[in-house]
């Protein structure tokens, strides 16, 4: 599969479209706090928390916990 059908299989959602453009057009960074990217994306925390379960779980995205935040690379 190529890179651009790729990325249209995995950019089902218009969350998840915002959520590629949003990390793939910023700086790198080395991770991000779930609420943080709520608030940059006007996006409703519970709906984002369970999309990045969903792209974790399919490899796209790193998780990690530290302490009571839930970072993303």
């Amino acid at each position: 599969m190529t890179t651009s059908l790729y990325l249209l299989h995995i950019a089902k959602t218009p969350l998840r479209q915002k959520l590629l453009v949003y990390f793939f057009t910023q700086p790198a960074e080395t991770s991000l706090y779930l609420r943080q990217i709520a608030v940059q994306l006007n996006i409703d925390p519970a709906n984002l928390s369970r999309e990045f379960q969903r792209l974790v779980k399919e490899g796209i995205f790193i998780a990690r916990k530290q302490g009571n935040q839930k970072y993303i690379s």
